[in-house]
């Protein structure tokens, strides 16, 4: 274990409990301040819940030294803060990601980029060394790496443990009197959980469990994260165990999983059963058959992987899904976007099947065109504003470039003319007639102030124009079920006012009886709208029993080469057919060869032969 490299965010810890009750260690540090794990002695989560509040516990910073740096966390201490922010300092290096290695002791590691620290959550009573290899990504370079050195004692200090001892050796002994038989043991406790406590914590739990509902429902939360929040709400630390009094007269005490409390508990009862309640109507499926909802909860699973992957890059906002239409894609922005992500489309290749962790290929690509917004250099701005391209700009061009610049909150247009006209003219460095007004692109590139000015405004444009369309007047979408009712409705609502563009699903179960009429009702609609039968379809009378393309290919060249041996084997018995039938002809043709063989040949000139012959 002590030469095994382990990720910041893996955080391998070592059994030896948690830093407080309800809070596991695969909780800390991931980026999310759990309730539970919000107390001094996890760190407040390893720093999730902020930084500020490990203000009181020690901090390191780390300097760029010639030799490898040791630091040294006080005795009896369990939380360390390393600030890293003066390493690269002055080649604006900022923290990237790291490992370090495994030593008994350890709790947990967590890097913090954006704060340029690192927080070190050790085990009580353990002492060991780490090296810490940390990476910075470095303007035009790719990374750096840096390593120190930290080693720790979390053990107790002497003093403590005397002031323990002493206050365990002070008591004073007591002579206790005779007590009756009956009086020595305690009478059992009946309602353990009154009903106005349980009604009043059952209110409670009704609207945050609301709110958790919606969150998850809007793809806020994960279904472990919902799972989390709600048993943190109602108390219940995960995968633990509850002790649950019963109202019997042997007063048990029985310990039980949070997945089977006793019946008896009234209180726990109805919010369990309040639960499973909300659970079942997310889930409106039957369990005939498992596969067709698998794959609608694999793509609605899906849409809710990317946006929350797109709230983290571009922010949080409302993201409705693309119709199920044909789209144009754009080579070279679907290009630009897996540049981006690279390891969540690669993940997305390695499933053969449609998978949660998908990138939604219409969702991700439209969205990602919606959101991305355009990085712009001063060199570019410079070219556009110059109109005349005189590769200068006069007081015209000026006045276009800060009619441009202004945001959206901007009102006055000649307040802000003279704002970027006055650092332009601070910016060059020739003297400048009072009739006319000409700056190099030169000097435009090297003038912080206009770049101030010009850059925010212009790089917070979307990069590509789009129109949303919100009524759905080009396409419709059907779902076939067993309900023939309602497949009707749907299908004489398309004949009646035809789309562009028409999606129908199949979620028709066909174990049913009912089954042939749907799929018979479903081709007589095709049939009308589609008459024609497309290139790509079969004969009426030939079916496709292959599954895969490869069985097809493999078919494909066995019966080629059938074929072909059976036309030769054709030719050659009518060949054969003919030679036996006529023996005249074949004698008479026999004799003409040979005698074409046994007959001298004479090279005589083609000019010759031909005065010969005339």
């Amino acid at each position: 274990m002590d030469d095994e490299e382990d990720d910041f965010r893996l955080r391998n810890s070592l059994p030896s409990g948690t830093c407080h009750p309800g809070c596991l260690n695969g909780w800390l540090a991931d980026r999310y301040c759990d309730t539970v794990c919000n107390h001094a002695q996890c760190a407040f989560d390893a720093g999730d819940c902020g930084l500020d509040k490990l203000a009181k516990y020690p901090h390191f910073l780390v300097d760029k030294q010639a030799t490898m740096p040791v630091y040294k966390v006080p005795p009896g201490e369990r939380v360390a803060v390393f600030n890293t922010s003066t390493i690269f300092a002055d080649r604006n290096g900022t923290l990237k990601e790291g490992v370090f290695k495994q030593a008994k002791g350890i709790r947990v590691v967590a890097v913090h980029p954006q704060r340029q620290a690192i927080v070190l959550l050790l085990h009580p009573n353990t002492t060991g060394s780490s090296l810490f290899t940390i990476t910075f990504a470095v303007p035009e370079e790719k990374t750096i790496g840096y390593e120190f050195k930290v080693e720790f004692d979390s053990s107790e200090t002497q003093d403590e443990v005397t002031d323990q001892e002493t206050s365990t050796f002070s008591r004073t002994l007591q002579t206790f009197a005779t007590v009756p038989s009956e009086l020595k043991r305690p009478k059992p406790r009946f309602d353990v959980v009154s009903k106005e406590e349980v009604r009043l914590a059952w209110s409670k739990s009704s609207l945050a469990l609301d709110d958790l509902q919606r969150l998850k429902v809007a793809g806020q939360l994960t279904e472990y994260g919902f799972e989390r929040r709600r048993a943190a709400l109602l108390g219940l630390p995960v995968n633990t165990s509850i002790t649950v009094i019963t109202r019997t007269r042997n007063t048990e005490v029985i310990t039980a999983p949070i997945t089977t409390v006793s019946p008896t508990s009234t209180g726990m009862k109805k919010i369990k059963d309040e639960i499973t309640r909300r659970n079942n109507q997310k889930n409106k499926v039957t369990t005939r058959k498992m596969s067709a909802h698998q794959y609608k909860d694999a793509y609605a699973d899906s849409l809710r992987h990317v946006n929350r992957l797109y709230n983290d890059v571009f922010g949080i906002e409302a993201r409705k899904v693309p119709a199920h239409v044909p789209h144009l894609v754009d080579k070279s922005v679907m290009e630009e976007l897996q540049r981006k992500l690279p390891a969540e489309f690669d993940k997305t290749s390695a499933t053969r099947v449609r998978s949660a962790s998908d990138m939604q290929f219409a969702f991700s690509y439209f969205y990602y065109m919606m959101s991305v917004k355009q990085d712009v250099a001063m060199g570019q701005i410079f070219d556009e504003m110059d109109t005349d391209k005189s590769a200068t700009w006069d007081e015209r061009e000026v006045y276009l470039a800060a009619l441009r610049s202004m945001g959206e909150s901007d009102v006055d247009s000649e307040k802000q003319s003279k704002r970027l006209r006055q650092a332009v003219i601070n910016c060059t460095s020739q003297p400048l007639s009072q009739k006319r007004l000409a700056i190099s692109k030169k000097e435009i590139m090297a003038c912080d102030k206009v770049k101030e000015i010009m850059l925010p405004t212009w790089n917070s444009r979307k990069k590509f124009r789009f129109k949303t369309n919100a009524e759905s007047t080009e396409f419709t979408f059907v779902r076939v079920s067993n309900n023939l009712t309602m497949l009707h409705k749907e299908l004489e609502g398309i004949l009646r006012k035809p789309k562009k563009y028409i999606c129908i699903n199949d979620e028709v179960d066909y174990t049913r009886e009912d089954a042939d009429v749907i799929q018979s009702t479903t081709r007589q609609f095709f049939q009308l709208l589609f008459p024609r039968p497309s290139s790509f379809e079969l004969p009426p009378n030939r079916r496709n029993n292959f599954r895969y393309i490869s069985e097809f290919r493999q078919w494909e060249k066995t019966s080629g080469m059938y074929r072909r041996l059976l036309i030769i084997g054709f030719v050659l018995a009518l060949l054969t057919f003919f030679w036996f039938i006529f023996p005249q002809r074949r004698r008479k043709m026999c004799r003409k060869v040979r005698q074409w063989v046994a007959a001298p040949r004479h090279h005589v000139d083609f000019a010759q032969r031909f005065v010969i012959d005339a």
